[in-house]
């Protein structure tokens, strides 16, 4: 089974369901306030084997939130992947605590701002910058008097 993290992740999820000619199902990482109130959309996962889709791996907050939320449905989760990761220690850590190397991302930010400093998009003074709020972002917005945590 293709399960999208609601909401972003559930078109992407979808397509690639379409596309492998395997069962789609929605997952909210947490429960609506209305109807059901369920975290999963469609049938049970219970006894089935489930791939998490996502828009964007940023804290792994929400993916792990559905991944749970599956597991508690009693579907087995066997891997996840995200058109884009910022690739932040907490989110890897966290994800490949939960699933080992079963996670990937098609295109990683490192990569983006490499590219576009590559293809003079951004000046080599903004690639520095972004790299600099790339490895602490929270340190980089108090710094520059920003919220202490993003």
């Amino acid at each position: 089974v293709i399960m999208g993290v609601i909401s972003a992740g559930e078109r992407w999820g979808a397509i690639i369901a379409y596309r492998l000619r395997k069962p789609y199902v929605g997952v909210r990482p947490k429960a609506k306030e209305y109807g059901a109130k369920g975290k999963i959309e469609g049938v049970s996962v219970k006894g089935l084997k489930v791939f998490v889709v996502e828009d964007l791996f940023s804290t792994g907050g929400s993916t792990l939130d559905a991944i749970t939320a599956i597991e508690e449905d009693g579907g087995e989760v066997i891997g996840a992947g995200s058109i884009f990761t910022y690739g932040f220690n907490k989110a890897n850590e966290e994800l490949t605590t939960k699933l080992g190397k079963r996670y990937f991302s098609l295109s990683n930010y490192a990569t983006l701002i490499s590219v576009a400093a590559d293809m003079a998009y951004i000046s080599d003074m903004e690639y520095i910058k972004l790299s600099e709020w790339h490895q602490n972002p929270n340190k980089y917005s108090v710094d520059r008097n920003g919220p202490a945590k993003l």
